[in-house]
């Protein structure tokens, strides 16, 4: 992760890696000479005394987020968080009243905010091109080998919600805002961590949307997003999507025709796009593509944007959201208890 955030500086006009530091010394040493970085520090202390640097990139453990984003904010360094931002609401609270109190920029660094297909479909959203929302579809899931060790197994920080479901998440909540009520089930893997789970949630307008995440199997790992008027699916992969499908539904939909054998429906299902070729209304088009290089400069560059504007925060991915993210983690979390203390 983050060498390739790293190689993707290179990709943005003005932007460079000042330096690197680590836990020890040799990684940090690793990693400025596989990634281009003109420094190496000793330490993190050393790292956040130094004036050059204007931002200060955290993709430490995530249990570790808290108090490294902390520790940069203390030293007036701006600050782009990996996700998850925190542990909790209560901990990312206290990362953003720092934030705020010491008038520095602060953001989560979930990369696939800033995708142009994320953008789009936000704004077709938005703009009522498929109607009222009622579901929302996301997952992502890839087998992992198990180790007990690894950080993606490992108490505190590990486990798919963390990991993994933070994107379907952050995704849903971009598109329909923090929900009202959240129901989830885990399966809880032999290190206590979440191995995989699912999770409803319903929002005020009625609209709903189910989330999953898995460390054990490959999911779909894409978005599909259904309104009275129209879907979009197809939005993929579900870490960074770079394609979307826009269908809009036709007038006059067959929920009030009566009952077809099966031989009608699909009689008039291939007279439908018979017509439709003929009309040209069934084109290619209907699928966009974005040509992405490496998905972290789009991320990039907006940080980059709201520093030489004055921002403090980003507009697109508001503190407050980042909170209220954590705040619908934690309900999921919650939801779980009795399956953790089993």
């Amino acid at each position: 992760m983050g060498c390739l955030f790293a190689k993707a500086l290179q990709l943005v006009d003005g932007a460079e890696l000042h330096g690197v530091a680590s836990r020890g010394r040799a990684c940090a040493d690793t990693f400025a000479a596989r990634c281009g970085a003109r420094h190496a520090y000793r330490c993190y202390e050393e790292l956040l005394q130094d004036p050059a640097v204007d931002i200060v990139y955290v993709a430490t453990r995530n249990e570790y987020h808290r108090e490294d984003s902390l520790a940069a904010i203390h030293a007036g360094k701006a600050v782009l968080c990996e996700k998850p931002f925190a542990m909790s609401a209560a901990e990312g609270r206290e990362v953003v009243e720092a934030a705020r109190r010491w008038k520095v920029f602060c953001m989560e660094a979930m990369w696939m905010r800033s995708s142009p297909a994320v953008c789009k479909v936000r704004e077709l959203v938005k703009s009522g091109s498929i109607g009222e929302l009622r579901l929302v579809t996301a997952q992502l899931g890839f087998p992992r080998p198990f180790d007990p060790q690894s950080r993606i197994f490992a108490k505190p920080g590990g486990g798919a919600l963390f990991d993994l479901g933070v994107y379907p998440l952050s995704f849903v909540h971009a598109l329909l805002g923090p929900p009202v009520r959240i129901q989830s089930v885990p399966w809880i893997g032999p290190t206590g961590v979440d191995d995989q789970f699912t999770a409803l949630l319903e929002y005020e307008s009625g609209c709903q949307a189910v989330i999953a995440a898995s460390l054990r199997a490959r999911l779909a790992n894409g978005a599909a997003v259904h309104g009275t008027e129209g879907t979009l699916d197809g939005i993929e992969p579900m870490y960074f999507p770079t394609r979307y499908r826009y269908l809009r539904t036709a007038a006059g939909s067959p929920s009030g025709r009566r009952p077809q054998s099966g031989f009608c429906r699909r009689l008039r299902g291939v007279w439908s796009l018979f017509r439709r070729v003929l009309q040209g209304r069934f084109r290619p088009g209907n699928t966009t593509l974005y040509k992405v290089v490496n998905g972290y400069a789009w991320e990039a560059a907006a940080v980059q944007q709201c520093l030489r504007r004055g921002l403090l925060e980003s507009p697109e991915m508001r503190l407050d959201e980042t909170i209220e993210i954590l705040e619908s983690m934690d309900a999921i979390r919650a939801e779980w208890a009795h399956e953790e203390r089993g």
